[in-house]
């Protein structure tokens, strides 16, 4: 066989070796991903679900000049923002340990030597291991404590500014407080966006389905509404998972000493994802990168 022939062998050989070990990734980390997930889901629900009690329990006395003010004087915010925080952050963090023990598992390779044969191509590796993930460094701390703050910030100031859009609006269409408070009531937790949604649909029945009563109009729209608030704790648990997750791998490989990361993406992912898959990242670059937008499955893998 020609040196050109063995050469061509062994990086067709290469290249197989690499889309294999991405598609191990890949799939790997799907199933991480969907068993953390159901880590957080539970105290994320709990957390919406209190926040829209408290909420609820506002609309009845809603005071305030101006629809800002409204939205302010409906519940305590800065205790909303705390109690999330204090479910949160400990979930956050033991999902952030997972991801970095998941690539742990992994051995670095440190030196390949390769040698040609006429039958076979030999491989002599040296290998470096880690047991475990040290997640008690302050990178890790700080990433758990700042993210978690972070998303209750989000979501509380998504929700406020939600329900302030609805005041302002039914304030222009010359509607009571009091009818405002009860058409808010089952929409609290939502983002502007989805109320809109909400109100849009309510609004198709009442004048598309005349045959139906008001009673079960208000009745459909309130499903639709909580169908909503599924889809958001939906997203937001897969997308805060995938963002502890990809930190853990991220300070995972960094404690391994891996300087350089590639992203992974499936070969059916969005247009957005496509554009960076197979990118290379140093370990700085590479914080905060992946998840890309929400329910995003992008991973990484140690470039050596």
């Amino acid at each position: 066989m020609s040196p050109d022939l063995r050469s061509e062998d062994l990086a067709w050989e290469m290249i197989m070796a690499k889309a294999s070990i991405h598609r191990r990734a890949l799939v790997s980390y799907r199933r991480l991903l969907r068993l953390n997930e159901r880590k957080l889901t539970p105290p994320l629900n709990e957390w919406l679900e209190w926040t829209a009690k408290k909420l609820r329990a506002g609309l009845d006395n809603i005071h305030g000049k101006t629809p800002a003010a409204k939205a302010k004087n409906i519940a305590d915010w800065k205790e909303i923002k705390e109690r999330g925080a204090e479910l949160i952050k400990p979930v956050l963090f033991e999902i952030l340990e997972a991801g970095g023990n998941s690539v742990m598992t992994q051995r670095r390779l440190k030196k390949q030597t390769i040698c040609f044969d006429p039958f076979e191509i030999r491989r002599t590796w040296e290998i470096e291991k880690q047991e475990r993930f040290d997640p008690i460094g302050v990178e890790a701390v700080k990433w758990a404590e700042s993210h978690s703050a972070e998303l209750v910030v989000q979501i509380t100031d998504e929700t406020m500014l939600a329900i302030r859009a609805y005041i302002t609006q039914g304030i222009k269409e010359g509607k009571s407080i009091q009818k405002i408070a009860m058409e808010l009531r089952p929409l609290v937790g939502l983002t502007e966006r989805d109320i809109i949604a909400v109100a849009n649909y309510h609004e198709m029945l009442i004048l598309e389905r005349p045959e139906y009563t008001a009673a079960t109009q208000s009745e459909m729209a309130e499903v639709y509404a909580r169908r909503l608030h599924r889809r958001r704790a939906t997203t937001i648990s897969r997308t805060e998972t995938a963002f502890g997750l990809t930190e853990g791998q991220r300070e995972g490989y960094d404690q391994m000493g891996i300087t350089h990361l590639e992203r992974v993406e499936d070969p059916d992912c969005c247009d957005i994802c496509a554009e960076g898959d197979g990118k290379i990242y140093t370990i700085e670059e590479a914080e905060g990168v992946l998840p890309a937008h929400p329910n995003c499955e992008g991973s990484w893998v140690a470039v050596v």
